[in-house]
């Protein structure tokens, strides 16, 4: 093959720099506004509860490397603004104010314990903030490496028992190797065992995030994927709340980048139902995102269907997330399913996931 890479190092290195390249920061002149507020119903152990999904304007991810994740562009630029203290409690404040009696609290900020993105005052304040509305769970998202005892210690110390926590943790692949070379996030398999039992210890919930097609994947990859890293779980006994992400391609990542070049299509409603019929064989679950663009400024490409599927599928997957039986087998479609193996780019068969990053990287470096 022509696409191989001898020094890993090297490949690492150039993809580093094109993802960063690639980053595109949103506009915004108000630090005081949060980025998005919504009000929905949220499915936790077999519950329906009212939730408030506050996304927060903020200084970034502490890693932004990821291949497909468009969260780093939604953040400040420091280099014309920095998020402070005042603006992380204030953009809290103003989203509890408009929304009130919320069972869940979610509050999304990349990682709401790492203290170069959200200040430990700030993380501070805004706990002592949502134990004021008595909620009885606060959903947050956080990279396994940065729960600690100490750090949930800290939060039980605010929220006692009265708000439990659930906390987000991005899995994306049970695969050591697609979550490394395809995905690029910088954990393992045993950093996430080891945050979840952590959260154990403190009583708390884990919630964590699969990807449905990660970049690089083809359609039947990404499918067995997806079904084997809920089935993992699973086995590992993680199973209150698994949610399946299927990627969005928003511009300003590897994943758009790749969409643009006709070497990644977008996973199908289809795909979706294809993963939730074959682990409800297996007899587990698992719930979907269904949730579009946090920033309505950025371009985002979502999973979409045929005329004779897509309102179905969507129909179905919103009455599934909302407790309700659904039989997958009956909306599997045949059409969408073979329209999105027809756009499995040829240039990846028999090619390892290496050697397929090796591939776009001579194109992006002769383009």
């Amino acid at each position: 093959m022509g696409y191989k890479t001898k020094n890993i190092v090297d490949l690492d290195q150039k993809v580093k720099c094109i993802t960063l390249a690639l980053r595109t920061k949103i506009s915004t002149n108000d630090p005081l506004r949060y980025l998005a507020c919504i009000s929905d119903y949220y499915k936790f152990k077999n519950h329906l509860y009212s939730r408030l999904r506050i996304a927060l304007y903020s200084n970034g991810c502490s890693f932004a490397l990821c291949t497909m994740c468009p969260i780093p562009n939604e953040a400040s630029n420091p280099d014309l603004m920095k998020i402070t203290v005042e603006n992380y409690i204030n953009q809290v404040k103003l989203a509890l104010k408009e929304y009130s009696n919320q069972e869940i609290i979610a509050i999304y900020c990349e990682n709401f314990f790492s203290e170069y993105e959200i200040p430990k005052e700030a993380n501070q304040a805004i706990l002592n903030l949502v134990k004021e509305t008595k909620c009885k769970y606060l959903l947050i998202g956080a990279h396994p490496i940065f729960i600690t005892r100490e750090k949930l210690k800290a939060a039980y110390d605010i929220l006692g028992d009265q708000t439990k926590l659930i906390i987000g943790l991005g899995l994306q692949s049970a695969n050591d190797e697609i979550r490394k070379t395809c995905i690029r996030t910088p954990l393992t398999r045993e950093v996430f065992l080891k945050a979840h039992k952590i959260i154990q210890e403190f009583g708390y919930s884990t919630k964590s995030y699969i990807l449905l097609k990660p970049p690089f994947l083809l359609h039947d990859e990404a499918i067995k994927d997806t079904v084997e890293s809920v089935v993992w779980l699973h086995e590992q006994s993680i199973s209150d709340d698994i949610t399946i992400c299927p990627t969005r391609i928003a511009k300003g990542t590897v994943l758009r980048d790749l969409f643009d070049k006709n070497i990644y299509s977008q996973p199908k409603l289809a795909a979706l139902v294809e993963c939730l019929y074959q682990i409800q064989q297996k007899k587990m679950s698992a719930r979907v995102s269904l949730s579009s663009s946090d920033a309505p400024e950025l371009e985002t490409i979502m999973p979409s269907g045929c005329e004779i599927c897509k309102e179905k599928i969507l129909r179905a997957l919103r009455e599934y997330n909302n407790l309700k039986q659904v039989d997958f087998e009956k909306l599997r479609c045949p059409h969408c399913i073979a329209e999105e193996k027809k756009h499995d780019p040829k240039e990846f068969y028999n090619l390892s996931f290496q050697e397929r990053v090796a591939y776009w990287l001579k194109l992006t470096e002769t383009s």
